[in-house]
């Protein structure tokens, strides 16, 4: 039985789309026109796939437990992504962290989710984030992890495998090792 497959997970906001700034931190875009790639996400997920991984995105979105953004507006961004990157899936946690569900990150049920899809080689696979929570959910199902430091108010990326400054930067350390 083959061992599963490699995938990338990314988070979403600071990874691959620039987030708004706020106090210090990155938070989601509330509306489709004011999402936007940073410059290497398209590259860089196109080399991932390249080189075999899937590439999953796995993103909190909170805004829509709280009613910030609805349903057809975040379906409209997720397809947008979907035209623009070379994406396995798209995976997202609706919740607020008072929900305490299991899939909002640190949580793995997202990452579970994609495995349960299609097995993942966790030890062949790679989580990618900007925040300590992305980190401790790859940690926790046994990938190997990226913090990308984007400067954000409590975030060290302390527990992470390799701290990178740009997408392209982790995808170059992912395809080196």
């Amino acid at each position: 039985m083959s061992p599963g497959r490699r995938v990338a997970f990314l988070d979403r906001d600071g990874v691959v789309t620039v987030p708004q700034v706020l106090d210090g931190k990155g938070f989601a875009v509330r509306r489709v026109d004011e999402l936007r790639l940073y410059d290497d996400a398209a590259d860089s997920v196109a080399r991932l796939a390249a080189h075999g991984f899937d590439v999953v995105i796995v993103t909190n979105q909170p805004d829509l437990s709280t009613g910030l953004i609805d349903d057809e507006e975040l379906a409209a961004m997720h397809s947008l992504l979907a035209r623009r990157l070379r994406l396995t899936s798209i995976r997202v946690c609706p919740h607020v962290r008072e929900d305490a569900c299991g899939c909002r990150k640190p949580a793995t049920g997202m990452l579970l989710a994609e495995d349960a899809a299609s097995p993942v080689d966790w030890a062949a696979s790679w989580m990618v984030g900007d925040r300590d929570s992305d980190v401790a959910a790859g940690l926790a199902v046994g990938c190997r992890t990226v913090f990308i430091e984007r400067g954000w108010r409590a975030e060290t990326g302390g527990s992470a495998h390799v701290i990178a400054s740009t997408l392209a930067e982790a995808v170059d350390t992912i395809l080196a090792s």
